[in-house]
């Protein structure tokens, strides 16, 4: 049983185009409109590749995702639907889901060989940890908010000690007093 407090690093989750346009420091969505520079396309597509999403253009249904990369923006990916017509994923998703794209000029993302999610329908599930080494800037905020007085981490220790001394019935199932 492990009481103590521990942090870790984590990607910030929410709507993909938003986490897009402020890693790529942009103001709005309207800075991307004209695209998104190669360079700046490698970068976001190495930040996204990997990470699960969860779309949201189904109600109910949330399916998950493992992003695989990224792919052309949603008006100019085309393909052919089950009738043999060629459409975008943008006129796809009017079609389908009755709903008209707000941003078909990024790009979609990849999820399966052959499956592409406008990125306005993706949002990035939280809690993924970030396991790649933090800068010294990331390293410095890192300590900063997570360092803590011995008096405070023993304080919240002794919080978690009272809380199992209260009937557990976790701990009671492996016959722990």
């Amino acid at each position: 049983v492990n009481i103590d407090t521990s942090a870790t690093a984590v990607f910030e989750s929410g709507p993909v185009p938003d986490i897009v346009a402020k890693y790529l420091d942009k103001r709005s969505m309207d800075d991307l409109r004209a695209g998104i520079h190669p360079k700046d396309l490698r970068l976001v597509t190495k930040m996204l590749k990997g990470r699960t999403i969860v779309v949201n253009h189904r109600g109910e249904r949330k399916n998950h995702f493992k992003i695989t990369g990224l792919g052309p923006p949603a008006d100019k990916l085309k393909f052919q639907d089950q009738d043999g017509n060629e459409m975008s994923v943008s006129s796809y998703f009017t079609a389908k889901y009755n709903k008209r794209l707000a941003y078909p000029f990024l790009p979609c993302i990849q999820v399966k060989r052959d499956i592409f999610l406008p990125m306005e329908v993706c949002e990035l599930v939280a809690g993924q940890r970030y396991t790649a080494k933090l800068n010294g800037k990331q390293t410095s905020e890192f300590i900063k908010i997570t360092c803590q007085p011995p008096s405070v981490r023993l304080n919240k220790i002794s919080d978690g000690l009272k809380l199992l001394e209260h009937k557990n019935e976790y701990m009671q199932e492996f016959g722990m007093t």
